[in-house]
């Protein structure tokens, strides 16, 4: 069983003793605060509460109060979950309870020891739901197919005549990660329209890069200029890493063709295909590097997803720094997304 598991299964057992300690604490004020009787029953349940959670520490199945938990259920904005929906279903219900106790204070006849008790109860409950909160996370199963997002370069032999400065290989090296005999993943490349250029000069871009890399024999007649690019990309793919054969069977998915100098074009192009893909079934990589800065900041935007990576390619000029070295990771967690993000949303509700 995963950590994901252990932890829903511990929220639900949780949640049923919750229930269990206040329908017992019910009973004990409707049975004129019997709490000789009943007490020790809740203090029994209190203590396999505390057990519970003290079981799940030592197995690294941490539960805590945390500030997101308290926004989500207030703004009812949880995932969609079985288990989360029923939490907040009971938190809802500790809110009325709550309020209904606190009107209570204003009416001269009622005792504030009854009110008190009702509420002591209710904020008890309330808590232990916070505390005892779900993952609201989607686990990927298994191991899912990861996908390599990213845009494509101008196709040309660079000027230097030198292959290491050929611009397709930022998009090459983004699965330098993946194992060398087999691998379950996947291009999904943002397609540029390369400045409005005809099927012929994309044609004769195509040749030049395979005949750069030493791949003259390769044909391409009766290929489509989706199909050749496809082919070189699987060429200069294999010329970087020659042990990964698989590339061959790789497959490869363009967007419509777009225009790189227009962020909203883009967008609309490459959206809904990561849409498609964000499943328990797909790993979503970006890689912010090929093609124009429209195109890195797009990445980049759809990247703040927890459940995606974001890669960017150094291409400075530095022979001390190795090919390998030059994929780096963006650790999202070491930029203040949420601070910026709610600067934009608030920026965009003052327009």
């Amino acid at each position: 069983m995963t950590i994901f598991q252990k932890r829903n299964t511990y929220s639900f057992l949780a949640l049923l003793l919750i229930l269990t300690g206040e329908i017992l604490s019910l009973i004990a004020i409707r049975q004129n605060y019997d709490w000789w009787t009943w007490g020790p029953w809740i203090g029994l349940v209190l203590g396999l509460i505390i057990l519970l959670w003290l079981v799940g520490w030592c197995l690294h199945v941490r539960f805590g109060f945390k500030s997101i938990i308290v926004t989500k259920l207030l703004a009812n904005a949880i995932s969609p979950r079985k288990l989360g929906v029923v939490y907040l279903l009971f938190f809802a219900i500790h809110i009325g309870w709550l309020t209904n106790a606190t009107m209570s204070l204003f009416m001269p006849k009622e005792s504030l020891y009854h009110v008190g008790t009702n509420m002591l109860v209710c904020v008890v409950g309330m808590g232990l739901l916070i505390w005892f909160f779900p993952n609201g996370r989607q686990k990927k199963i298994g191991c899912p197919t990861k996908v390599f997002v990213s845009g494509i370069s101008e196709i040309k032999v660079p000027w230097t005549k030198n292959p290491s400065d050929l611009n397709l290989r930022p998009l090459a090296r983004e699965i330098q990660h993946t194992e060398d005999d087999s691998e379950d993943c996947e291009l999904l490349i943002l397609m540029s329209d390369f400045n409005k250029a005809s099927n012929e000069q994309i044609s004769l871009a195509v040749r030049s890069v395979l005949d750069f890399i030493g791949q003259e024999s390769i044909s391409l007649d009766g290929l489509s200029t989706e199909q050749q690019i496809k082919t070189l990309l699987r060429e200069v793919i294999k010329k970087e890493f020659p042990k990964k054969k698989w590339v061959d069977q790789m497959a490869i998915e363009f967007s419509i063709p777009c225009n790189y100098d227009k962020f909203s074009d883009c967008f609309q192009a490459l959206s809904p295909l990561v849409e498609a893909k964000d499943d328990d079934n797909h790993r979503l990589i970006f890689n912010l590097t090929p093609g124009t800065g429209i195109v890195g900041s797009l990445m980049t935007l759809l990247a703040i997803d927890g459940d995606r990576d974001l890669y960017y390619y150094r291409q400075e000029k530095n022979d001390k720094i190795h090919d390998t070295e030059r994929l780096e990771q963006v650790k999202k967690s070491d930029i203040p997304l949420k601070n910026l993000l709610s600067q934009a949303l608030e920026t965009l509700n003052n327009e």
